[in-house]
């Protein structure tokens, strides 16, 4: 299934899917619209869920929180991956995390 991608608001947090995925958040670079800046990659059991938390006041990474919370336009690029296990999910949220270098996930030891 491919990657698809989206303007990120909170308004439009309804219409995800409570679908089994991995997802990036990034920044928009303004001169041509497209994903830039990664801010964070994660694997989820609900992309629905996980992304509305991540808008939360309560959101526990302060960087991600502080862009979240901003008025900056964010993008959403997120795969469905159905029928999966979380270590399935993983393996696939460790090759974007290496290939999109994110600014707020946690250093791996």
């Amino acid at each position: 299934m491919a990657a698809e991608q989206i303007t990120l608001t909170a308004s439009m947090l309804p219409s995800l899917p409570k679908a089994k995925g991995v997802y990036a958040i990034f920044a928009r670079n303004k001169e041509n619209g497209k994903p830039c800046h990664c801010k964070f990659v994660g694997e989820t059991d609900n992309l629905r869920g996980e992304t509305s938390a991540h808008f939360s006041k309560n959101e526990p990474n302060e960087g991600l929180r502080v862009f979240m919370q901003s008025g900056k336009t964010k993008l959403l690029l997120y795969q469905l991956l159905p029928n999966t296990s979380k270590a399935e999910r993983g393996k696939t949220e460790k090759e974007w995390v290496k290939e999109m270098s994110p600014k707020f996930n946690k250093k791996e030891s």
